[in-house]
C-alpha cells in the first residue's frame, strides 16, 4: 500500500530547507526529545521555528496549526501556504484571517470538526485523540467506518492510531494537549504509515 514517506524523503533530500532556521541552528534544539521528526518536519515546512530561534517543542499546538500541519501532509507545505483565505468556516475562523484557508480544507474534506457551538476555536488546545483523528483522516481511514465519532471514539482513535504506528516512540495521553514535538513525531509516524483503503 501506498505510503507518504516516499514523497516526503525524496522532499527532504532534493529541495533546500523550506524553514528559514535549520534544526541544527534551533537554540533550543537539546530540550527536542524527538530530533528526527522535528529536523524532518521543520526540513519539509510542515512544523517549523519561530523568529526568536527557538522552536519551542513543549508549547501546546493550537487547532488552527494543527489543521495546516494536515493539509501540508496531504498537499505539501507550498500548497498549505497557497491556499486562498477568502473563504469563512466557521463564524471565529473569518475570511483572510490566518488559517481559514486549510481550515475550509479540512472541514469541506470531512477531516475536522467544529464545537456544537458552531464555532472552531482555531487558537484552542487540541487533544492526542482529536489529532491523531486528523492524521487517520490523512491516511484514508473513514470516521463513520471507524467509529470515530460518537461514544467511545476516542478508544476507537486510539486503537486505530496504534495498529497504524502513528503513536510508535510515544507515551500517548490521548486526553491530554498536545505539544508541538509530540505533534512532530505523530505527523512524522504518519508519513511512514500505510494508506487505508477499503474493500468496496
Amino acid at each position: 500500500m501506498k505510503k507518504l514517506l516516499a514523497l516526503a524523503l525524496v522532499l527532504v533530500l532534493t529541495v533546500p530547507s523550506a524553514s528559514a532556521i535549520d534544526f541544527k541552528d534551533f537554540k533550543d534544539k537539546d530540550e527536542i526529545q524527538y530530533p528526527e521528526a522535528v529536523s524532518v518536519l521543520n526540513r519539509l515546512g510542515i512544523i517549523i521555528g519561530f523568529d526568536d530561534g527557538l522552536f519551542h517543542p513543549d508549547w501546546m499546538l493550537s487547532r488552527g496549526s494543527a489543521a495546516k500541519i494536515i493539509v501540508s501532509l496531504r498537499m505539501g507545505s507550498d500548497a498549505a501556504k497557497a491556499m486562498s483565505n477568502d473563504n469563512s468556516p466557521y463564524p471565529d475562523v473569518p475570511a483572510g484571517s490566518t488559517f481559514a484557508g486549510v481550515i475550509h480544507y479540512c472541514k469541506t474534506s470531512g477531516l475536522i470538526d467544529g464545537y456544537a457551538d458552531g464555532s472552531f476555536q482555531p487558537k484552542g488546545a487540541l487533544t492526542g485523540c482529536a489529532y491523531a483523528k486528523m492524521l487517520l483522516g490523512v491516511l484514508g481511514y473513514d470516521n463513520v467506518r471507524e467509529g470515530f465519532s460518537g461514544e467511545g471514539w476516542t478508544v476507537n482513535v486510539t486503537r486505530a492510531a496504534h495498529t497504524a504506528g502513528l503513536l510508535e516512540g510515544l507515551v500517548f495521553q490521548g486526553g491530554e494537549p498536545i505539544d508541538r514535538e509530540t505533534a512532530c513525531q505523530m505527523a512524522y509516524n504518519t508519513l511512514k504509515a500505510r494508506m487505508m483503503s477499503y474493500d468496496s
